[in-house]
């Protein structure tokens, strides 16, 4: 179990969240 304050862990969320926010991986890399 990952304690909520590990880094990885954040960073994974947040990609997690961002994939399911706006569809894609791709659809986040194409706004850069």
């Amino acid at each position: 179990v990952h304690s909520v304050t590990d880094p990885v862990a954040n960073i994974t969320a947040a990609a997690n969240y961002a994939a399911h926010r706006y569809g894609s991986i791709d659809n986040v890399h194409s706004a850069y």
